[in-house]
C-alpha cells in the first residue's frame, strides 16, 4: 500500500511512503506537474494508494490566501483526477499523533526545524530531509499509521460500534480521523 502525504504550501512538498520505500520532493512548480508525479505514483501502486493532505488555511491580511486556495485545489483536483482517494487533515492532528510539539511562543521557524527533527527521528535513512519535505513525511506517515501499517490494517480493539459491528476497516479510519478533527475543534484550532 502506497501512503502520500501532503504539505500544500507553495515551499511545501510531497512524500510516499510504501513499506520501506520513502520519496519526497519539494512543491512541484505546476499543475502539470503535480499531475504528473500523483499520477506515475498512482500507477506503481500495485496495492492501493491512500493520500493525506493538510487542511490549513489563511488568516485574514495574510499575503498571497488566494493563491494558496488555488494550489490546494490544484492538490485536490490532481488526486480526483488520477483517482487517489485522500483525506484532510488537521496540522493539529497529524501533529499530535507524531509527537510533534510546540513550545509556547515558537516562531515559524523554531516550528520548522523541530518538524524537520521529528521527520529525522521516524526516517534515518531518508537524506536530506528539508523544511520544504519534513511536514509532508510526518503526513505521510499519519496516513500510514491511521490507514494501516504496510497495506495491513493494524491489529487492535475495535474503536467504534461501527467498527465493532464489522462494518470495515475504512469506515473505522475515517471515523478515528472525523473524531481527531472534532477534538481540534474542540480544543479551538480551526
Amino acid at each position: 500500500m502506497i501512503y502520500i502525504g501532503i504539505d500544500p504550501g507553495r515551499s511545501g512538498g510531497l512524500a510516499l511512503i510504501n513499506g520501506d520505500i520513502v520519496l519526497a520532493t519539494p512543491m512541484p512548480e505546476t499543475e502539470r506537474d503535480i499531475y504528473n508525479l500523483v499520477e506515475f505514483w498512482n500507477k506503481t501502486a500495485s496495492h492501493g494508494i491512500r493520500a493525506a493532505i493538510e487542511h490549513v488555511w489563511s488568516t485574514p491580511g495574510q499575503g498571497g490566501a488566494f493563491k494558496f486556495g488555488r494550489n490546494v485545489g490544484h492538490l485536490q483536483m490532481a488526486l480526483t483526477a488520477a483517482r487517489i482517494p485522500f483525506d484532510q487533515v488537521l496540522p493539529k492532528a497529524w501533529q499530535r499523533a507524531l509527537g510533534v510539539a510546540y513550545p509556547p511562543g515558537s516562531t515559524d521557524t523554531e516550528k520548522k526545524n523541530i518538524t524537520k527533527r521529528r521527520a529525522q527521528q521516524l526516517f534515518p535513512a531518508f537524506t536530506p530531509i528539508t523544511h520544504a519535505i519534513a511536514d509532508a513525511l510526518l503526513i505521510a506517515e499519519y496516513c500510514r499509521r491511521v490507514r494501516g501499517t504496510n497495506g495491513q490494517e493494524e491489529s487492535r480493539r475495535p474503536e467504534t460500534v461501527k467498527e465493532a459491528r464489522g462494518e470495515g476497516p475504512q469506515q473505522a479510519a475515517s471515523s478515528k480521523i472525523g473524531r481527531l478533527i472534532q477534538s481540534s475543534r474542540r480544543q479551538g484550532t480551526t
